[in-house]
């Protein structure tokens, strides 16, 4: 695990991200964990579980942490002092398009449980692995996301504009075009890049 947050913390500096959500780690423990680069990385799991999501911290954004919590193994909460105001960050990784309803319904609801307990004055910012694809027909959705989604609309994406429309969120992954080069990516990293959603 400390070779894998390692290369993790190094590709953070590379592109200077102060704050960087993890999806599908799987590592187990639980805790901080400081680098030797003064990079704080939040994880949290049960005995019986990995962790599948954690947040990555650079040392600058370190000192403006408030507060971390660990909500379950897909799900852990930041909040930080910003300039204006709070922020707060939602990791998720949420269930695959396979997993069983109950499994998806657990995560939405743990996920609007912390959302509901945010402060209304917080900058909230939701950003991870929702394994949704919400396609490009923004009809009726053009508050929530725009026309740059990839796919066919699926269930875990029903879910996901359902979610933004009763909170008032925003598909940003949806909204700018991104160029993927074929020759850059294969097929399955291709796959995976169009289903990771984030979301302010």
């Amino acid at each position: 695990m400390q070779q894998e947050l390692h290369h993790c913390g190094k590709r953070r500096e590379t592109y200077n991200i102060d704050i960087l959500g993890l999806s599908e780690v799987r590592w187990t423990g639980a805790g901080k964990v400081r680098l030797a680069s003064g990079v704080l990385c939040c994880m949290w799991a049960t005995t019986n579980t990995c962790t599948r999501c954690c947040i990555m911290l650079s040392e600058r954004i370190v000192k403006t942490l408030i507060e971390w919590t660990p909500v379950s193994s897909r799900l852990i909460t930041a909040r930080f002092f910003g300039k204006h105001k709070k922020v707060t960050i939602i990791q998720v990784y949420a269930p695959t398009e396979a997993a069983v309803e109950e499994e998806k319904d657990t995560f939405y609801g743990q996920l609007q449980e912390i959302v509901d307990r945010c402060s209304r004055h917080d900058m909230v910012f939701i950003i991870g692995d929702f394994n949704a694809k919400v396609g490009c027909d923004n009809e009726g959705l053009d508050d929530i996301m725009g026309k740059e989604g990839i796919g066919v609309r699926d269930d875990n994406g029903e879910r996901l504009c359902e979610f933004c429309q009763v909170n008032g969120y925003i598909i940003t992954g949806t909204i700018f075009k991104t160029e993927l080069s074929i020759r850059k990516l294969g097929s399955r990293q291709m796959e995976e890049r169009r289903t990771k959603l984030t979301m302010c």
